[in-house]
């Protein structure tokens, strides 16, 4: 896809037209500087959604199917994916200026990488400096080569790869409206693109939003079920490197994901404040009880222990007969029928009458129930 600000894509023919105008440019200014570079300055303006959709107006439509590159620093002169430069949503960006096409190649090579001294040649050095030099095993320089023990064979540099990215809006609103549903299912139509994996989500986050007519501090991306920083990289959440593979990222309105997460924790709590069995257990022994009036509605817990000293809480009402919990405990424990008829309960050294209700006797909250198969 060609676009007025795609560098990358240069012709043969244009090419050969820059060599011609920089010839003629030379001949006519031999008193300006070489050296002399225009500076471009830009100007920080707010980006709005009416911002978003003048830029976005004027994008050619891309299908949703269709894999977008938002780096275009693979260096390959005839690659014709669609870069990030070509669509940017950046307020900020500005074209290039004054590119000297016969620049001298010595004005663009690199300085040379610092001489590494090998532990020989520390050996006159002070000595905390030579044991600073001997645990550094390696060292690694700041535009990615690796330097190994001062072994200057090992200086490779570090390629980086392709990461292609899924992004999928996720609506939590609940509605039934038909205006809504649609534009809920148009918004939910995924976006792919292709990244480098040193690059920050915040690239693709602002791409995302420029598609989807929406605010970058309103929008959260998820991946795996965590919210991702955007200074993060694709490098360092580990995912799959290679233009075919597949990383799916969710994103959501930060206040409709915030309040799904709130809601989350306070059933989760919730859950675990309540015994795991306590209403229908409950529910099962108000169903067995005959019908009387009922004495007290209080519960109180008691301890049904059994063999190897292993406990069983229940909580009960004075009006549950002991009969009912024993075949609760057998239910729990999953014990044969013939196992469970033959259960006593004791309490201070003295069998309890199955027939009887926790009323009947002398149990209190927090009393321990010996549990005796004979």
């Amino acid at each position: 896809m060609d676009s007025k600000n795609d560098y990358l894509g240069l012709t043969d023919d244009e090419n050969n037209n820059n060599n011609n105008n920089n010839k003629d440019y030379d001949e006519n200014n031999n008193n300006i500087n070489n050296d002399e570079t225009t500076t471009a300055t830009t100007e920080d303006t707010s980006f709005s959604i009416m911002d978003s959709y003048e830029l976005n107006k004027n994008t050619p439509d891309i299908d949703n199917n269709t894999c977008i590159e938002l780096s275009d620093d693979d260096g390959n002169m005839n690659d014709k994916s669609t870069s990030f430069h070509d669509y940017s949503l950046s307020s900020s960006s500005s074209p290039m200026h004054g590119i000297n096409y016969q620049q001298s190649p010595q004005k663009l090579r690199s300085k040379p990488l610092p001489v590494i001294p090998t532990i020989e040649e520390l050996t006159d050095l002070d000595p905390d400096l030579m044991r600073l030099a001997t645990t550094s095993s390696n060292i690694t320089a700041t535009d990615g080569i690796s330097l190994n023990d001062g072994n200057k064979n090992n200086l490779l540099p570090t390629k980086l790869e392709k990461v292609r990215v899924t992004v999928q809006y996720v609506p939590l609103i609940k509605t039934t409206d038909e205006k809504m549903l649609e534009m809920m299912r148009l918004m939910s139509e995924p976006i792919k693109a292709i990244l480098m994996e040193n690059d920050p989500f915040d690239k693709l986050l602002q791409y995302f939003c420029g598609k989807k007519y929406l605010k970058k501090e309103d929008v959260i991306l998820v991946y795996e079920g965590i919210p991702v920083m955007l200074r993060a990289t694709p490098q360092s959440l580990n995912m799959i490197t290679g233009v075919k593979a597949k990383n799916l990222m969710k994103a959501y309105l930060k206040d409709d994901y915030e309040k799904q997460e709130r809601e989350k924790s306070e059933n989760l709590k919730r859950r675990l404040e309540e015994t795991p069995f306590d209403d229908k257990f409950i529910k099962r022994l108000e169903q067995t009880q005959p019908s009387e009036p009922v004495e007290s509605e209080s519960f109180i817990l008691i301890k049904l222990r059994g063999k190897n000293n292993e406990d069983t809480n229940m909580r009960v009402k004075q009006t549950t007969s002991l009969r009912t919990i024993v075949n609760r405990y057998s239910e729990l424990k999953v014990l044969p029928n013939d196992v469970a008829t033959k259960i006593r309960l004791s309490f201070d050294g003295e069998d309890l009458s199955l027939d009887d209700t926790i009323g009947d006797t002398e149990l209190e909250d927090e009393d321990v129930v010996e549990v005796i198969i004979s």
